[in-house]
């Protein structure tokens, strides 16, 4: 676990504590604007992700358990449309298997179920 803490007077200097990123080693403030969307477990001596590194690591653990329903391998590749990319370059979401190329679509989630009040 990456994170720096500062103390003023035996307190506490909540201001300049910092977390670095065991990935990449990005650092930010602790309690800064952009904390929120860092992942800091609460268990001691666990890793610290920045936004970019969790995203990578939740796409490959993603990857890693699902599996082609075509041949069900597990090594499956995800392509994410990204809404800056020119509109020549946009393609839908999907996965596509690295050994028989199938392709699956990724859908959204369903908004609600029909049997919740």
């Amino acid at each position: 676990m990456s994170i720096f803490k500062r103390y003023h007077h035996g307190k506490p200097d909540w201001s300049h504590w910092r977390m670095e990123c065991d990935c990449c080693h990005r650092q930010a403030l602790m309690f800064g604007p952009n904390a929120d969307a860092w992942l800091v477990t609460k268990r001691q001596g666990m890793a610290v992700y920045c936004p970019d590194c969790l995203g990578c690591w939740a796409d490959h653990l993603i990857a890693s358990v699902l599996r082609c329903p075509e041949c069900d391998y597990t090594r499956l590749r995800i392509w994410i449309s990204n809404d800056t990319d020119p509109l020549d370059e946009r393609h839908p979401n999907f996965v596509d298997c690295a050994r028989c190329g199938a392709i699956v679509l990724i859908t959204d989630p369903p908004t609600g179920r029909k049997d919740t009040p």
